[in-house]
């Protein structure tokens, strides 16, 4: 009897991830979270069963949000999302999820071939390139081509040459320099992440800021810092000001 229960356990749980696997596809042949356009309002198929991750049952569309002005557009392999135009745009082409190209030095935001706008034109010491968009050199920097990137992103800080980096796709975007040749600090517990500090002995103000919080008063001091290191310090009574959420004030 025990095993026969162990054998039904085990089906179920092959059938579960069937269902799951399969995305839960309903009888009508959507999936609860597929998306369409009805005029320039995004409906999404929402499931009509209580669990979700297994329904075998219709879902239904359902309000999901108005485009206003926009056009509501829905490219195949992909959910549908707003856009200036409902016609792709040439200076977009082959481009999947939201990618950058260049119109002379002005960055376009690309998705899935639409034109989304104009992102701020480029700095005069700086030009636009496919991908990362305004960048300090149209050549791919040495130091940023393995740079390590920050979770869920594609572009990461370094620190080089007593130089904060900011690198995105291999090209340097960014860089402050440091108060001294050693003091940029490179995270050795979050890839992607480094900050100048003004020491690399660790302060006790950094320690009593809240928890992930890189910014914030202990008594009247406003304090910065990057992890355990500080990057800065004010003494708002200097200033005759109290220290508060955004600084003395």
């Amino acid at each position: 009897m025990e095993c026969i229960s162990t054998i039904k356990i085990v089906a179920l749980f092959a059938i579960l991830i069937s269902l799951t696997e399969c995305g839960g596809q309903s009888s009508n042949g959507y999936r609860s979270g597929d998306t369409r356009c009805d005029g320039s309002t995004i409906m999404e198929c929402l499931s009509d069963d209580k669990n979700v991750f297994i329904s075998t049952s219709s879902c239904s569309w359902r309000f999901s949000y108005n485009c206003g002005g926009n056009y509501c557009v829905k490219p195949a392999g992909t959910s549908a999302f707003c856009a200036p135009s409902d016609h792709q745009d040439p200076i977009c082409p082959g481009t999947t999820d939201t990618q950058i190209r260049c119109n002379g030095d002005n960055p376009i935001s690309c998705h899935y071939g639409y034109n989304l706008g104009q992102e701020p034109s480029c700095a005069p010491d700086r030009n636009c390139v496919v991908g990362p968009g305004c960048v300090l050199s149209t050549e791919k920097d040495p130091a940023c081509v393995n740079a390590p990137v920050k979770l869920y992103s594609r572009s990461g800080d370094i620190c080089a040459d007593g130089k904060r980096i900011s690198c995105t796709y291999g090209y340097r975007v960014q860089e402050e320099k440091c108060a001294a040749v050693n003091l940029c600090y490179a995270s050795k517990t979050r890839p992607g992440y480094a900050a100048c500090v003004s020491s690399l002995i660790k302060n006790k103000h950094c320690s009593q800021l809240i928890p992930l919080h890189d910014t914030g008063c202990v008594g009247n001091l406003f304090v910065t810092c990057f992890e355990d290191y500080l990057v800065s310090e004010v003494d708002c009574s200097l200033t005759n000001q109290q220290c508060g959420f955004y600084g003395c004030q």
